[in-house]
């Protein structure tokens, strides 16, 4: 999703709590950049909410052949890597 730099403080303003409200203190188009892109994963969460985008040491989330969770043997498409993960498996491998 392509945002206007023009739009950021609107889209601010309108924004659930727990973002930031202001650009008042933002002083480059780079940190203004930044605060979107933070700003949109707040909002948009996840690639694939709630699954995690990827796990730390096996590698982004893809879809694959229905098989058991490596951690647990619950039947999963998702893959991290290699490795099939549950849903509950692979949040927990991020700290959820």
């Amino acid at each position: 999703m392509a945002i206007n730099p023009l739009d950021l403080p609107e889209l601010l303003r309108n924004a659930p709590a727990g973002i930031p409200k202001t650009v008042n203190n933002l002083h480059t188009i780079s940190d203004v950049t930044e605060q979107a892109t933070t700003s949109l994963r707040v909002l948009r969460g996840s690639y694939a909410f709630p699954w995690p985008d990827a796990v730390e040491g096996l590698g982004l989330l893809r879809v694959g052949p229905f098989g058991p969770c490596h951690k647990c043997g619950v039947g999963s498409w998702a893959r991290y890597g290699t490795t099939v993960l549950c849903l509950v498996c692979a949040k927990r491998a991020n700290g959820y």
